[in-house]
C-alpha cells in the first residue's frame, strides 16, 4: 500500500474484478486527472497519446489492460488463453516496438511459450 502522500500513476485493483486507472499525465502538473483503463485497446490508445510516458509504464499499462481485458473472456484450454495472449500483446508491440520494456516483455512470453508452457 502505497503511503498516503504518494501520488499513483497507475492504480490498478482486484477487488471485485480487476480495475485500472492510469493519470492523465499531459494534464499534470495543472490537473490530476485519473483516467479508466477498459481493455487493451484503451491501453494502447493512453500509450500513443502519450497519456503514459516512460518505458516502464508503458510496459505494465500494456500487461495490464490485457489482464483487465482477459477477466471478461471465457477460455476453455491453456492454447486458447497462450493464443489470445499473444494476439493481444503483439498487437501492441507491433505499435510500439521501439520501446524497449515492452519489447523484452513480448519477446520474453514468445521464449515462455516455445518452451512448452502449454503443450
Amino acid at each position: 500500500m502505497a503511503d498516503s502522500r504518494t501520488l499513483e500513476a497507475i492504480k490498478y485493483r482486484n477487488d471485485y474484478g480487476p480495475t485500472l486507472q492510469i493519470i492523465n499525465q499531459r494534464k499534470l502538473p495543472h490537473e490530476t486527472v485519473f483516467e479508466p483503463i477498459l481493455g487493451t485497446a484503451d491501453g494502447w490508445k493512453a500509450i500513443n497519446e502519450m497519456r503514459v510516458r516512460g518505458a516502464p509504464a508503458i510496459a505494465i499499462v500494456g500487461v495490464l489492460s490485457l489482464v483487465i481485458e482477459m477477466h471478461s473472456k471465457t477460455f476453455t484450454t491453456a492454447q486458447e488463453v497462450a493464443a489470445f495472449v499473444e494476439e493481444q500483446l503483439l498487437y501492441v508491440h507491433v505499435c510500439f516496438a521501439s520501446r524497449y520494456h515492452y519489447t523484452r516483455l513480448y519477446w520474453g512470453y514468445r521464449c515462455w511459450l516455445s518452451h512448452g508452457c502449454c503443450a
